[in-house]
């Protein structure tokens, strides 16, 4: 402590008072800040501004900031202005000034680095958010991001980076398999990978070729999903997010030149239109040229032209309540399917040198041989609107309703030969209108989402085939006549083999059928066969599924799904002989058969198809599709199918601490039996659901504080009427 000045003492005017005031203003600040002792600390003249700021003084813009004790003391001895340095001030008040030490600067340490951490990964696999870490399923996520960085532009490049996914993403006929299940094309099979876009099921594996534009993300979603996601996703389900309006204005593109002359551009745009509706927009241009060339009709064959496009309105009309409405289009071209013969035997291969020299089966030489190109038009449009509505206590009703209308035109060269043999057309149109209604507990201890689902699909499709040869010429390019003649010898495999293998026979059987093309004036069918396949479908579904955490590590889920179906089909099948203008089977006798057929039938045996050629007197009408087809009759029916399930499930999940957790599940999978698309007859035309129970053992985990993350699973899959 410094010693004080004495003076004589005096009545305390008002300016003594205020004087008072402030210095013990100053010791209360001087001890706050010793105490709380800041890191850096603030210029004293910093604090006599804010002083001077509380006490109605202005701050003094000139004088120095104190630097220690002495500067306090030297300063509040000077003499004020008219008096003399030796003067002592008048009234002037007895203080006692204490030191206040100042911060001292330390040295900056640098910071240790931080560790990095991968960063966490937000899905929607059970209908709610939650970290991918915490969900008891076998999930694989890809963010919008990931896919533009990885340049992944279809679904093909997409499933490289999913373990156990594999697509045929064919723009003519697309598949998907999970965990090698899957479903072959036929229009009237269900998927059994279940396919959405913004929450709602697609019926048509049609729409992967188009649903990578402009995504937030994709989760890949394994083994049945049928509680919350409905049928036909006993194998797994792909969900697309779409990414979501902004309240900023933005946009962005990026254009990829690559070989083939490919060509892509995509563009999107985003924005407010006021302070509670905001949109998007996003288009896509590509084109590429074909990557194998035609050597029988001198043109590069799979060339793609797609065009896509989305425009979303998001309207936030309350806190409470928001609106989203979807719109979608693309339309896709395809010239030639792009396929390669990569194997034949020298008589067929010589039938088809008649008619192109340069045919061949070799898979790497980037050439085929079709004497008709193939083609893929398919337009797609759909329109969605989702409503989303807090209730009070953060439960949310949500309502999805979708319509959405498919056209797609298939052509394509069946035979994949030069000799025009097999055209093939495929006509398909859907009309799906589909809607949801669920409702989602807020995050707890008990914690439940479930709903009604309605879904009305109409599915018109047309399906023919022309064949271009007689059955006397079909006959001697195959060789059926001498494959059945080596059953009776004592080697029939080698005498199979020569038959297969007579390049000569091969190359005359060529020969004859183009010369009576050419003097037809070209090719003209011989035969039609034509299927029309009109399928109405309606299914009603109600789920559920809880969750309860009964313990800090432990919680259990149960959820079920009820779903009651109609199907109805009106079905026609015809099989025409263009040259007769006959329908139905043809049937020879009598001499006929005999010329057709030299053989001994009696000493052969009734060996189809060739004996039931046989049979009794009939019209001549179809002789080629009987013959190719093994079965093929022409009929009509109309159908009904009422099916009724339940789709049960139930997990039960450990957590072992924040980083680590296992479950069990059990769940069952359903994809809906129907009626098959392209049916030859009408004994084979209905088929049974198909069911998967699958148990799975699975665990998640991350390391290396979140730097490292390790997910596995062990599952049993149980198939019926696969």
């Amino acid at each position: 402590m410094l010693p004080s000045s004495r003076v004589p003492a005096a009545a305390p005017d008002p300016d003594a008072s205020t004087q008072l005031a402030r210095a013990a203003a100053r010791l209360l600040f001087a001890g706050a800040l010793i105490a709380a002792m800041p890191a850096h600390a603030q210029d004293q003249a910093d604090w006599d501004s804010d002083l001077d700021s509380l006490l109605g003084e202005p701050p003094s813009q000139d004088e120095p900031p104190r630097k220690n004790e002495q500067a306090v003391r030297d300063r509040a001895s000077e003499p004020s202005a008219g008096q003399t340095a030796n003067a002592a001030p008048k009234d002037e008040v007895l203080l006692d000034v204490i030191p206040v030490p100042t911060a001292v600067q330390q040295p900056e340490v640098p910071a240790p680095p931080r560790r990095a951490t991968l960063e966490e990964i937000v899905v929607t696999a059970q209908k709610r958010e939650e970290n991918i870490q915490s969900v008891p399923l076998s999930v694989t996520a890809i963010s919008g991001d990931d896919i533009v960085d990885k340049n992944m532009g279809d679904m093909n490049e997409v499933a490289t980076y999913v373990p156990n996914l594999d697509v045929f993403a064919t723009t003519s006929f697309p598949s998907i398999y999970m965990r090698g299940l899957g479903s072959s094309y036929n229009r009237g099979f269900e998927q059994s990978v279940a396919i959405l876009i913004d929450d709602v099921y697609y019926g048509r594996a049609s729409y992967i070729n188009q649903a990578t534009l402009d995504l937030a993300g994709i989760e890949v979603l394994r083994g049945p999903q049928g509680t919350l996601f409905g049928k036909n996703a006993s194998a797994g389900a792909i969900h697309f997010r779409t990414a979501m309006p902004e309240s900023e204005f933005g946009f962005k593109g990026d254009v990829l030149l690559g070989d083939l002359d490919q060509q892509r551009v995509r563009l999107t745009a985003t924005g407010p239109i006021t302070e509670t509706l905001t949109w998007r927009a996003a288009v896509l241009s590509e084109t590429r040229d074909g990557s194998v060339y035609n050597t029988t009709i001198g043109i590069d064959e799979e060339n793609h032209d797609t065009q896509a496009g989305r425009l979303r309105f998001l309207w936030e009309a309350t806190d409470a309540l928001s609106v989203d409405l979807i719109l979608n289009a693309g339309i896709i071209r395809q010239h030639g399917e792009g396929s390669q013969l990569i194997r034949a035997r020298d008589r067929h291969l010589a039938a088809m040198q008649v008619f192109d020299p340069r045919t061949s089966a070799d898979p790497f030489d980037e050439l085929t041989a079709k004497n008709s190109q193939g083609r893929v038009a398919r337009d797609a449009y759909d329109a969605t609107l989702k409503a989303d509505w807090t209730l009070d206590g953060d439960y949310v009703l949500t309502s999805i309703t979708n319509y959405t209308w498919l056209d797609e035109k298939v052509r394509m060269d069946a035979d994949f030969s030069p000799i025009p043999f097999l055209i093939l057309d495929n006509d398909e149109a859907l009309q799906q209108y589909s809607q949801e209604l669920r409702i989602t507990s807020p995050p707890g201890e008990f914690e439940f989402v479930g709903g009604l689902f309605y879904m009305r699909s109409d599915l018109q499709a047309d399906y023919y085939i022309r064949e271009f040869l007689m059955l006397t010429e079909l006959l001697q390019v195959t060789g059926e006549l001498e494959r059945i003649l080596c059953l009776q010898t004592p080697d029939p495999q080698s005498c199979q083999d020569l038959a297969l293998n007579d390049a000569v026979s091969g190359r005359l059987a060529g020969e004859l059928i183009q010369a009576r093309q050419t003097l037809e004036g070209g090719p003209t069918p011989v035969e039609t066969e034509f299927t029309r396949f009109d399928q109405l479908t309606d299914s009603v579904a109600l789920f559920g599924q809880a969750t309860w955490h009964f313990s800090d590590r432990w919680s259990a889920t149960v959820g079920g799904r009820l779903n009651y179906e109609v199907k109805s089909l009106d079905v026609s099948h015809r099989l025409l002989n263009n040259r007769t203008g006959v329908e139905g089977n043809a049937v020879i006798t009598g001499d006929a058969c005999e010329q057709l057929l030299p053989i001994d039938l009696s000493v052969l045996g009734a060996l189809p198809p060739l004996g039931n050629y046989c049979l009794g007197p009939s019209p001549l009408g179809s002789l080629i599709f009987p013959f190719i087809i093994t079965g093929a009759t022409q009929f009509e029916a109309q159908r009904e199918r009422k099916t009724f399930n339940l789709i049960p499930k139930l997990s039960l999940q450990y957590d072992f601490d924040d980083a680590a957790m296992a479950y069990f599940t059990v769940a069952q999978g359903y994809k809906s039996g129907g009626f098959t698309g392209q049916p030859v007859n009408d004994i084979g035309l209905e088929f049974e659901d198909e069911e998967a129970l699958t148990w799975e053992l699975g665990a998640k985990s991350e390391w290396l504080g979140g730097a490292a993350r390790l997910n596995a699973s062990l599952f049993y899959t149980d198939f019926e009427d696969l």
